[in-house]
């Protein structure tokens, strides 16, 4: 089955939902947000985002939501599905 260009048995979309149609997104570095905190995922994919890169987060930076619950899409993730999604091109931060 296809969603537009977009393969839907493509495995990164099992976490996709229609909440991310439309959303506004920044070009942002990562940052922690809570005592403890260690990384966030990608919302597709799952790739690990953090302030420093490890072994368990491979980015750095990515794009962020900027409203709504605080949601990442890692650059590969972006890349493949910001037209087919309309995900919005994210803005630089």
């Amino acid at each position: 089955m296809r969603l537009g260009s977009v393969d839907t048995t493509d495995w990164r979309l099992e976490r996709y939902e229609s909440e991310h149609l439309r959303r506004e997104f920044v070009w942002a570095p990562c940052f922690s947000k809570r005592a403890g905190w260690d990384h966030d995922p990608c919302d597709l994919c799952w790739a690990g985002f953090s302030s420093a890169a490890t072994d368990h987060a491979q980015f750095t930076a990515g794009c962020l939501t900027t409203s709504g619950p605080r949601q990442w899409v890692c650059p590969d993730c972006m890349d493949d599905f910001r037209v087919p999604l309309d995900l919005g091109t994210p803005r630089p931060g």
